[in-house]
């Protein structure tokens, strides 16, 4: 909780993206290959537009050596 908005973390250790890769991470088209290819397909930007058009704002972070965290910040009930 963050000022009253409820707040979605999603954590993965290994994946680690580029800043590149973080810019496009919501195009349905983007794959990101780090020694495993994983598809990043059309949901994930279907997710990003109905977070976001509803309110809730998405950032992702990526630390070298660190992994990939995906923050979702939602509207506070009042909004």
């Amino acid at each position: 909780d963050r000022g009253g908005h409820p707040v979605v973390v999603l954590d993965d250790r290994e994946l680690q993206l580029s800043p590149e890769a973080r810019l496009r991470l919501f195009d349905p088209r983007v794959e990101v290959d780090q020694g495993r290819t994983m598809r990043l397909d059309i949901s994930l930007a279907l997710a990003h537009q109905l977070l976001s058009r509803n309110g809730a704002r998405v950032t992702v972070e990526s630390d070298e050596g660190g992994g990939t965290r995906c923050s979702i910040m939602l509207p506070s009930a009042e909004a």
